[in-house]
């Protein structure tokens, strides 16, 4: 089935995650009588345009191998009937073309689980979502480990992040004797994917917070923002980008630097309807809306052997 792809006009139909493309589906009439087999005569009327969207990571030239690809199936169909009829190709049906997906869409986790924490990510090809998980161990000393492949700008946040924790454990309810007998772990899953860059600050901390508090996140909320050892939030970049990531994973409330807010104004209303913005200034601001007062079911129950006891069996 002969086919060729074109851009549409359309330049405000573009996005910074997809481009738009037509296309010019054309059929032909076989030669007649004794004409060569290469003279094709275009049928009349027989050309229609049909608008489709490709994600910017995804390589133009494989897209078009996957339209070619539901196009000649489409005329096997119609050729294997006697009545030919209308062959609709929708997202119902399109693993029967193409076969099954091999990009699965990013989705948010419940809330039931503590230091679980949804944040956005710029990369050279798009915004995308990631989580961040903190674990808490028994252990002596206190450690910090950090896996998923992270950049020094990450690990350089995770620290700060865990040091304000440290700073702010009479405001959070937290026992300062737990960074002496319990270990934290945070990962950043898919770890065969380097990640780095100064937007995770706020998510960590958020995330160290939720499990030493074993307190609920809120649900269907994410966040972007840098922070400083004494608790500001600072802005990021890539906030269009980000804010598309989160339409596509179904997120409701982002969490921003007030200083980001000009760059929201920037953006069309087409791609802000049905998100909502909370713009955060400090660290507290985050975890007062993101933390939940609620814990999660079987919560953790930290345990502190007493100094005078722990002599003693050492002894």
């Amino acid at each position: 089935l002969p086919f060729r792809v074109e851009h549409l006009p359309n330049e405000q139909q573009k996005t910074q995650e997809y481009e738009l493309y037509s296309i010019k589906l054309t059929a032909y009439e076989p030669p007649a009588g004794n004409q060569p087999r290469d003279k094709f005569k275009e049928h009349n009327h027989s050309s229609r345009m049909f608008p489709f969207r490709i994600r910017r990571q995804h390589h133009y030239i494989q897209a078009c191998l996957y339209v070619a690809n539901v196009c000649r199936k489409a005329a096997i169909q119609l050729l294997a009937q006697e009545t030919p009829k209308r062959i609709t190709v929708t997202g119902g049906n399109l693993e029967s073309f193409l076969g099954v997906r091999k990009f699965l869409p990013d989705r948010i986790p419940a809330n039931d689980q503590v230091g679980l924490v949804t944040g956005l990510a710029w990369t050279s090809v798009g915004g995308e979502i990631l989580f961040i998980e903190t674990s808490v161990s028994e252990g002596k000393g206190g450690r910090l480990t950090l896996t998923g492949n992270l950049g020094d700008v990450m690990k350089e946040s995770a620290t700060i992040a865990l040091e304000y924790i440290r700073c702010h454990t009479r405001e959070l309810g937290i026992d300062p004797r737990v960074f002496e007998n319990y270990n934290l772990h945070i990962h950043v899953p898919e770890g065969a994917v380097p990640k780095d860059g100064p937007s995770a600050g706020i998510t960590m901390a958020t995330s160290i917070a939720s499990a030493l508090t074993q307190r609920k996140v809120r649900k269907e909320i994410a966040m972007t923002g840098e922070i400083t050892l004494r608790g500001k939030v600072l802005p990021v970049g890539g906030i269009r980008e980000k804010i598309l990531a989160a339409k596509r994973a179904g997120i409701k409330h982002i969490l921003l630097c007030q200083d980001n807010r000009k760059d929201i104004e920037e953006i069309p209303a087409m791609y802000l309807n049905g998100l909502e913005f909370h713009y955060v200034g400090t660290v507290m601001d985050v975890l007062d809306y993101a933390l939940l007062k609620e814990k999660v079911d079987n919560p953790i129950e930290f345990r502190f052997e007493d100094s005078k006891t722990a002599k003693d069996s050492a002894n």
